[in-house]
């Protein structure tokens, strides 16, 4: 994606997160590594996007407790693992659950991931996003 692409998402609104400059497994990193490719990450997307970059998304998934006080450290709010399903109330907010979306999701599908808070809403609730009250309850377009 590029930076250009990257500007046209935030100017639709999107929110713009992190993953990391190379996407390496993190867990397995030198601490100087592992800081440089969270913030260095950070720091080029908000150049970029001249807003701050809050969150973040573990390539792979992969994390641990060493990886999830780096990204406090590194200045993240949040960060993503790719466990599928709403997030809890009880999450660790350096651990949030997520809905992913591959190339095998169709356009029913998604319009129903997108739809399913308001029809059928399960609590929710991040102090990273305040704003999300509702979420699918393991809605997830993995095959």
């Amino acid at each position: 994606m590029s930076f250009d692409q990257l500007r046209q998402l935030r100017d639709a609104g999107m929110w713009i997160g992190s993953h990391t400059v190379s996407r390496p497994h993190l867990p397995g990193l030198p601490a100087y590594k592992l800081m440089f490719e969270l913030r260095a990450s950070r720091e080029a997307l908000e150049a970029v996007l001249e807003q701050p970059v809050t969150t973040l998304a573990y390539p792979g998934g992969a994390y641990d407790a060493r990886v999830m006080r780096a990204a406090r450290e590194a200045g993240y709010l949040a960060a993503v693992a790719i466990r599928g399903g709403c997030i809890q109330r009880s999450d660790e907010v350096y651990a949030l659950s997520r809905v992913e979306l591959n190339r095998t999701c169709s356009k029913e599908r998604f319009v129903a991931l997108v739809e399913a808070p308001f029809a059928s809403p399960v609590a929710s609730w991040s102090p990273a996003f305040p704003s999300l009250t509702s979420r699918p309850a393991a809605a997830n377009c993995r095959t």
